[in-house]
């Protein structure tokens, strides 16, 4: 019998290549794109979920086939400032390097864990096979009217990844959202926000 578990992230944050060593795991809002108005700039999110075995709630039976995987977000803002840029990819990719810390920290466009640290082989965890899959996960194409709703990614990849955790075949190191609006240009701007795990009127799940 099929059974759907629903699960709400238990870490999630943005990096900003305009302030490379600044965290945001304690804003209500995830940011993805360029939203400076003076430089070209970029926001990626990272996300992570709590993908345990057993037969407690919330948690996947040992021997799990898995047929289904979607990540929702609450998209409450978005903006497009320019006429030609109509709509962007946001691309989910498998995160390769740890980027929760047990310590409180969170990741930053200079490094993907604090203690002990871990810096990402391309600013940003760009590095394509050692920040993260090259070939996205699931696609999603977004624009510059906010849906005020759940926006979903979903895809074979991202059922190929949660069965792969749960047969112990690859970590858990979470997801990571890219955006094409990211340096959108020195006065457009292109990007989206979503609701993070700390915003108390909605969810990620």
């Amino acid at each position: 019998m099929a059974q759907l578990i629903l699960f709400n992230s238990v870490f999630d944050s943005y990096i900003s290549s305009q302030s490379t060593t600044s965290a945001y795991s304690s804003d209500q809002y995830l940011y993805s794109g360029d939203d400076s108005s003076t430089v070209s700039s970029a926001k990626n999110i990272f996300i992570k979920f709590p993908i345990n075995i057993g037969d407690n709630f919330e948690q996947i039976p040992v021997g799990s086939i898995i047929t289904n995987v979607e990540l929702s977000l609450w998209e409450e803002g978005a903006l497009s400032s320019e006429a030609s840029i109509n709509s962007w990819n946001l691309y989910l990719h498998k995160i390769l390097k740890p980027f929760e810390d047990p310590i409180g920290y969170s990741p930053t466009w200079s490094y993907a864990k604090y203690s002990p640290k871990v810096n990402w082989t391309i600013s940003g965890g760009l590095g394509d096979g050692t920040d993260r899959e090259k070939i996205p996960y699931a696609t999603l194409t977004l624009d510059g009217v906010p849906q005020k709703g759940y926006v979903t990614w979903s895809g074979e990849g991202l059922i190929k990844d949660v069965q792969n955790i749960i047969d112990g075949i690859s970590p858990n190191d979470g997801w990571g959202i890219y955006s094409e609006g990211n340096y959108a240009g020195t006065t457009a701007r292109a990007y989206n926000y979503f609701a993070s795990c700390n915003n108390t009127a909605t969810d990620t799940s």
